[in-house]
């Protein structure tokens, strides 16, 4: 059996991943692509996420593909992951099996700094997918031209959810992975400080009703995610809304959840619904109201009586919303007399 191995770190897996092991695969005749993934690459800065969730998420974005394997065979190595190690423990384990190491060209440029890479290239064929036109000087290792691919593990760390896979896209919201150093990012301090103290409640507040933690922390986060828009993108994201005009404090929370589907991918109705009348309070729906009363009493807040409107949600969630409806309604009809 003739088996292509594509070793990284996955952290998160994208459709450029996909299209190496595809072009591999085609242009080698190979029987199966494994997934290979490290659980500590000596080459790489700290994970962003967790070896089980990268191993979770690759194991989404191959489902669709029979010929296409999730391994766990670097868990087993002396860490960190050196892939030599790997090639001799695969080599003793499958004497039969012809196995070929696919790279990217950007890892090419670096080969020789991984670990006994002279030795490394006489125990495996390397197959490179060159999407950039690089002029492989190695004669030991196969080239594959490709043509770009704009897929980048860096940029979807920062918010660039478009070469993601759908499934992919949606686990790694679910669990919120990436997402508070994408919205500090996005925020200035004080409101990611807010953002972050919101996800928080929400989360807490659900745990004590027995509500879905991962769904309200997830529209805890990205509650307030368009509220610092330039003018180009609110009027990018506001061309979805078919609302008529209204107020900056009010629109922010239709563009948030437009801005969520159309960039974060985001497909939890639930949480878009939620996202969507934060502000207002429109949602009467379990989780609409978590995140109403967690946004208007989280930790930042020092309004007068906040700790016991706080201390309120969790002993009587209907009635903490009512009371925050109330009292948002008061303090606008207020500031709309002294206008």
């Amino acid at each position: 059996m003739k088996i292509g191995l594509l070793g990284g770190s996955f952290d998160p897996v994208h459709q450029g991943h996909l299209q190496a092991a595809k072009l591999a695969r085609k242009a080698l005749g190979l029987q199966e692509v494994w997934f290979e993934v490290a659980p500590d690459a000596p080459l790489k800065k700290p994970h962003d996420a967790s070896f089980a969730d990268r191993c979770r998420m690759v194991s989404i974005a191959i489902r669709p593909y029979r010929h296409f394997k999730l391994r766990y065979d670097e868990l087993t190595l002396p860490q960190p992951s050196y892939t030599i190690n790997l090639v001799r423990r695969l080599k003793q384990l499958y004497p039969s099996y012809e196995f070929v190491f696919i790279i990217g060209d950007d890892q090419y440029e670096q080969f020789d700094s991984w670990k006994d890479s002279a030795q490394l290239k006489q125990l495996i064929p390397f197959v490179i997918i060159n999407r950039y036109g690089i002029k492989i000087k190695d004669k030991s290792m196969i080239s594959i031209d490709a043509s770009p691919h704009p897929a980048n593990s860096t940029a979807i760390r920062q918010g660039d959810f478009r070469y993601l896979p759908y499934g992919v896209a949606q686990y790694l919201l679910k669990h919120q992975l990436y997402l508070p150093e994408i919205l500090a990012k996005m925020l200035s301090k004080e409101r990611f400080h807010h953002t972050k103290a919101v996800a928080k409640l929400a989360g807490q507040l659900a745990k004590s009703i027995g509500y879905n933690q991962n769904q309200a922390m997830l529209a805890g986060w990205l509650h307030d995610a368009a509220k610092e828009l330039s003018p180009l993108d609110q009027k990018k994201f506001g061309s979805y809304l078919d609302i008529d005009a209204c107020a900056p404090p009010v629109l922010h929370q239709y563009l948030a959840a437009v801005l969520c589907k159309k960039e974060f991918l985001l497909q939890d109705r639930q949480v878009l619904r939620a996202i969507s009348h934060h502000t207002t309070g429109e949602s009467c729906s379990t989780l609409g109201k978590i995140l109403y009363c967690a946004d208007k009493t989280d930790t930042t807040r020092n309004y007068p009586d906040v700790k016991a409107l706080r201390a309120l949600c969790f002993d009587n969630l209907e009635e903490a919303f009512r009371v925050c409806k109330r009292e948002v309604a008061r303090v606008v009809f207020k500031k709309e007399r002294e206008v």
